[in-house]
C-alpha cells in the first residue's frame, strides 16, 4: 500500500482557517472541532483533481441499531488504496439519512488517512491531555484546602446519550475526556460503560462484515 508523495500530502493535510471549521459544543470541557464531508471532497478535488481519486461503497448494512458501510478510496496516480468503515446510530424514528451519514463518515475517515483534517484529531488528543492536567491540578488544590473550606458549586453533569445516567469521572478519566471521546468516536456523549458497549458493537460489526466478505470470496472462488 503506497503513500502520497510529500508535496501532495502537505497540500492535503493543510489546516483550514479557524472561521471555516465547525464546532460541536461539548456539555463540559473542550468543544469538538471538525470539517464537513463537503469540505473533505473539495480538498481532494482541489489538490488531486476531481477525476484523480475514487470512492465507492463496497458493503453496507444495519447491525444492532447502527447503519454501517465499508468504503474503498483510491488515488490511482499515487498507488494509494484505503478501506474504512463508517457508521451512524439509527434514530428512534429512522429517517433514511443514517446510511448517507455513515457513508460520509467513511469518506472522511478515508480522506483523513491521507492527511485531510488529520490535524483536528491531533488537537482533540492534546485537548484531552490538557483537560486531564487541569483536572489533576484542581484535585490537588482541593486536597490541600482546609477541611472547613466551603465546597465549590458543581454544575449539572452531562447525561449519557444511551443510558441517560449522569457521566461521572472514573479513575484517570475526567468527564471532559469521556464526553469528547464519545462524541469523536460515536457522535454522541457516552459514559464509560456505554462507550465500551458501543466499541464492542462496532468491533463485532466490522468482524461480521469481514467474515461475510471472506465467505463471499470463497463462494466466488468455488
Amino acid at each position: 500500500m503506497s503513500e502520497p508523495t510529500a508535496d501532495i500530502y502537505t497540500a492535503l493535510a493543510a489546516e483550514w482557517p479557524v472561521n471555516e471549521t465547525h464546532t460541536l459544543p461539548a456539555n463540559m470541557g473542550t468543544d469538538l472541532t471538525y470539517i464537513t464531508g463537503e469540505q473533505a471532497i473539495t480538498r481532494l478535488n482541489t489538490v488531486l483533481g476531481f477525476n484523480e481519486w475514487t470512492f465507492e461503497i463496497r458493503e453496507h448494512g444495519i447491525h444492532n441499531g447502527i447503519a454501517w458501510v465499508l468504503g474503498r478510496f483510491e488515488i490511482p496516480s499515487q498507488g494509494v488504496v484505503r478501506e474504512q468503515f463508517g457508521a451512524q446510530k439509527l434514530r428512534s424514528t429512522p429517517s433514511g439519512d443514517e446510511m448517507k451519514s455513515a457513508a460520509t463518515d467513511c469518506l472522511k475517515k478515508c480522506a483523513m488517512s491521507v492527511g485531510v483534517g488529520l490535524y483536528l484529531s491531533h488537537k482533540e488528543t492534546i485537548a484531552e491531555a490538557q483537560a486531564a492536567r487541569q483536572q489533576a491540578r484542581q484535585e490537588n488544590v482541593q486536597r490541600q484546602a482546609p477541611v472547613t473550606a466551603l465546597p465549590r458549586p458543581i454544575s449539572q453533569p452531562p447525561a449519557c446519550a444511551d443510558c441517560k445516567q449522569a457521566i461521572t469521572p472514573t479513575g484517570r478519566f475526567t468527564v471532559e475526556s469521556i464526553v469528547n471521546t464519545g462524541v469523536s468516536k460515536y457522535g454522541r456523549a457516552l459514559c464509560l460503560a456505554c462507550g465500551k458497549k458501543a466499541q464492542e458493537e462496532a468491533r463485532l460489526t466490522e468482524q461480521e462484515v469481514r467474515e461475510d466478505l471472506k465467505q463471499a470470496e470463497m463462494q466466488a472462488a468455488g
